[in-house]
């Protein structure tokens, strides 16, 4: 009986014909994908493309708290809010969106997934623009989008506005005249010289001006009585907004005023008193009674004659001859004068 022998291939040369065939099976493979994606391919190249997909961004506004702040000190009437509002989105390789006649404080835009630059102005029922602000965000395809924009009134420019203000103070003070001077930003003075009214004997008096260049302006207000002495002043910071009337009221208390002294009259206008005597006191009377500072203080021109004492008007004679007695209001603008003969040895 023939015997068949079966030789067996190497261990070595199986290894290498198994590596051969699972390389071939692998390019295979790739082969396959390069001609019909699989639907993990499809996915990532949708992933690779999200950068350029577009979200909804939320824009809100608002004017500031202290808007109706317009002189620091008085009671305002506030300003005329923007009755619309214009909205622009700018991005670097975008086109610019816009949004026009808003006339809410809050809007919805869809925008590419970028960063945009966002301006917002206020107009008024003119169209002019009376309020503006910007913002940056980016907007992303996930998480909220929302930008907030703060608001602030324009107050520069070349537009004019109006001021109104009123001055009311306790009747009867012997105001008879107002005046205001405003200086801009710039140091220029504006002529105001007659545009107030004064409502003699009722305490009161207003200003209305127009057609004055927005800006911020320092205001010296001054009462004065007929013969031109201020009895009260004050300053204020006004600000004059675009097409708009400044208005505002300020409240004079009595105690504000400066009553200024008009005149000194003394108990005595001479005196003989004797070496060596009492003294004698001498009373000032201030005119009108109820200036601001009744203060009075004495002075002697000889006090190696006679002597006064700086607050009482106490005279002491001290030896023969003749001193001049003078009391001055404590502004210093008022005198009178006593003349003192002091005689015997």
């Amino acid at each position: 009986m023939a015997v068949k022998i079966i030789r067996a291939k190497p261990i070595a040369a199986r290894a290498a014909a198994g590596t051969v065939a699972a390389i071939t099976a692998a390019l295979i493979l790739i082969l396959a994908a390069c001609q019909f994606p699989t639907s993990s391919s499809k996915s990532t190249a949708a992933s690779a493309g999200s950068s350029s997909s577009s979200a909804t961004l939320a824009v809100s506004w608002k004017l500031p708290a202290a808007s109706k702040t317009i002189m620091p000190t008085s009671s305002e009437t506030g300003l005329v809010a923007p009755s619309s509002y214009d909205l622009t989105f700018t991005a670097s390789g975008q086109a610019t969106v816009t949004k026009t006649g808003v006339s809410s404080s809050r809007l919805s835009v869809s925008l590419a997934c970028t960063t945009w630059s966002v301006y917002v102005n206020g107009r008024d029922s003119s169209g002019n623009v009376v309020a503006s602000g910007t913002g940056s965000v980016t907007v992303s395809s996930g998480g909220d989008n929302a930008l907030a924009v703060s608001l602030s009134y324009i107050v520069t420019g070349t537009g004019t506005g109006g001021v109104n203000v009123s001055l009311t103070w306790p009747s009867p003070e012997p105001v008879s005249a107002a005046a205001i001077s405003l200086v801009s930003s710039s140091g220029a003075t504006l002529d105001t010289s007659s545009a107030w009214t004064v409502n003699i004997g009722t305490g009161s008096a207003s200003l209305a001006l127009s057609g004055i260049v927005v800006g911020s302006y320092t205001a010296t207000l001054t009462l004065k009585d007929s013969s031109g002495t201020t009895l009260y002043g004050r300053q204020e910071t006004i600000v004059v907004f675009q097409n708009m009337t400044t208005a505002g009221t300020i409240s004079v208390a009595e105690s504000d005023f400066s009553i200024p002294v008009t005149s000194i009259s003394l108990s005595a206008t001479s005196l003989s008193l004797s070496y060596g005597g009492t003294r004698v006191i001498l009373v000032a009377t201030v005119n009108p009674s109820n200036a601001s500072d009744l203060v009075v203080n004495w002075s002697s021109d000889s006090p190696a004659i006679a002597t006064v004492d700086p607050t009482s008007g106490a005279v002491t004679p001290v030896y023969h001859g003749t001193a001049t007695i003078t009391a001055t209001s404590d502004d210093g603008k008022q005198t009178a004068t006593c003349e003192v003969t002091v005689s015997g040895s």
